[in-house]
């Protein structure tokens, strides 16, 4: 009966530290939750412009700007069809600026513009095909890369990749 008792107050034990940590994930999720459903700051900007023309008349002007509260990552997909490989990218956009970005041309950039630096050397990356262990076909390996993004716009936002408020909570 000791023996049994024993073994039942240590699985209690267990499942109180189980539901500890439950209810540290599920405060986080209220206040990520309460986070995400406020407003995003509004941002104005004005714009005021002297137009030097030879003539009158009708004229076309084309105005673009650097938006913080904006970033994109690379999304990358290699597909092996036989004996042709094909490689696919694409971008994937967060933006939180208040503004609606339906039918928006962006222009993607490697650049961080708030450094001011010079853009990274390229180097060559060679692909090799060679056959996985079992090991290896039942294991995905993810690798996460966060990184923090100079100060530009209102506080970082929760849930936002690159964002200070994240890599914080990452470590």
């Amino acid at each position: 009966m000791d023996a049994e008792r024993d073994a039942y107050a240590e699985r209690l034990r267990a499942a109180e530290v189980r539901l500890t940590d439950l209810e540290a994930e599920y405060g986080a999720t209220l206040r990520a939750l309460d986070e995400a459903g406020q407003e995003p700051p509004e941002l104005v900007a004005h714009v005021e412009l002297t137009v030097d023309a030879e003539r009158a008349g009708p004229a076309r002007l084309r105005l673009g700007h650097l938006t913080p509260c904006a970033l994109w990552r690379p999304a990358y997909r290699a597909v092996l069809d036989g004996g042709s490989l094909t490689l696919e990218t694409e971008a994937v956009v967060w933006q939180r600026t208040g503004e609606d970005w339906s039918d928006v041309r962006l222009t993607l950039s490697t650049a961080r513009s708030a450094l001011a630096t010079e853009p990274p050397r390229l180097v060559e990356d060679r692909l090799v095909l060679r056959d996985r262990s079992a090991a290896e076909r039942r294991t995905v390996d993810v690798e996460v890369r966060e990184e923090l993004i100079g100060d530009l716009g209102p506080a970082p936002v929760l849930g936002l990749p690159g964002s200070t408020t994240a890599a914080r909570r990452a470590s």
